[in-house]
């Protein structure tokens, strides 16, 4: 896995939580070139949030309704545009909710052939070797 830090330096959710993703390609994309890194997530990966998996799609119907999620779902993992439009008067921001069923980060789909990772606490990844 690679950190990557974003782009112009900004970080997702306002500089909380930090980027992961398996493409190196990707990383230096969406990091303008920063620095990328090896690292190694620390959490399991059923502590990750998947709009894919099917408990995972129950606990956004029961929240946020199946008008909302036949809205979002297309067969793939969110993405980030998807994402930020997911809100009630219970959780401002989509990630509010997941933190509240303690997942550690959610699996995004960003591009057609890209994966990433949003994980909330700098404390469930290990950096490693710089890479650029």
């Amino acid at each position: 896995m690679i950190y990557y830090h974003g782009r112009s330096s900004s970080r997702p959710f306002y500089g909380k939580y930090i980027y992961i993703t398996p493409s190196q390609e990707y990383a230096k994309l969406y990091s303008n070139d920063g620095f990328i890194f090896e690292c190694t997530l620390l959490c399991d990966e059923k502590d990750l949030f998947s709009i894919l998996n099917k408990e995972h799609q129950k606990l956004f119907i029961n929240e946020f309704g199946s008008e909302l999620f036949s809205k979002t779902y297309e067969n793939k993992e969110l993405d980030w545009a998807k994402v930020s439009n997911v809100s009630n008067n219970n959780f401002e921001l989509f990630e509010d909710f997941l933190k509240h069923l303690n997942f550690k980060g959610l699996i995004l789909q960003e591009r057609s052939e890209y994966i990433s990772l949003y994980v909330f606490d700098q404390s469930n990844v290990k950096l490693g070797n710089k890479i650029s």
